[in-house]
């Protein structure tokens, strides 16, 4: 949709509005908004991104639970729909990308991650270095970046350290969801991986964590 926003094909029609929402009732823009974006080098770059953390999540920390992990995604645009009511965006996709990028870094906290000129990063600083490289591009922080990262974390409060804190998570995903994608009950994902201990800060590398191909490390 990217390509398609950029030759300016059918756009008018897949653009996020909340007046055409309410007042037309285009409720596909619910969904639209998520993947309408300009096609430039700064989107390539979050897609390749998108597509290694989410893969990461699919297949290490969502195995055998793929309601849970499209729950998270409907819980995601649902809440960047929602913080966006009052600052319009006609384009969402930045929020859904950094919403998977945050809940993987904190799966993922310590695993290095390259990213431009030989920088190597820890995975929990990631959502954090992309905001910092939209402000020096743009001299601004994209409004959908910021809710999906205040989306993801409620997410994972609400379903991962609500679980270790009382037993049981605040948030489980619908039965519906369950029924139609099958899956194991509701709960805490990898909540070791998370509070991995501080003296392993050095010592956890990307190859221990998950291989990411030769070079073991993400955005390599």
């Amino acid at each position: 949709m990217g390509l398609a926003t950029s030759l300016q094909y059918g756009t008018r029609y897949t653009f996020f509005s909340w007046d055409l929402i309410l007042g037309n009732y285009e409720l596909w823009r619910l969904f639209t908004g998520f993947f309408f974006e300009r096609l430039t080098l700064a989107l390539v770059i979050n897609l390749y991104f998108f597509n290694q953390t989410s893969t990461q999540l699919e297949c290490d920390v969502y195995t055998n639970r793929k309601a849970d992990y499209v729950f998270f995604y409907i819980f995601t645009m649902a809440g960047v729909s929602l913080l966006s009511y009052y600052r319009p965006e006609f384009s969402l996709s930045g929020g859904l990308f950094m919403a998977a990028v945050y809940l993987w870094s904190r799966f993922f906290p310590w695993v290095t991650v390259n990213l431009f000129f030989g920088i190597r990063i820890s995975g929990i600083y990631l959502p954090w270095a992309f905001l910092v490289l939209d402000f020096l591009q743009t001299n601004t922080i994209p409004l959908p970046h910021v809710y999906g990262i205040i989306v993801a974390h409620l997410f994972y409060y609400l379903t991962v350290e609500s679980a270790g804190q009382s037993g049981r998570p605040l948030l489980t995903t619908p039965a519906v969801l369950r029924r139609f994608f099958g899956g194991a009950a509701a709960r805490a994902a990898r909540t070791a991986t998370v509070h991995a201990e501080p003296n392993r800060r050095d010592t956890a590398t990307t190859a221990e964590a998950h291989p990411w191909g030769r070079g073991h490390s993400l955005g390599s």
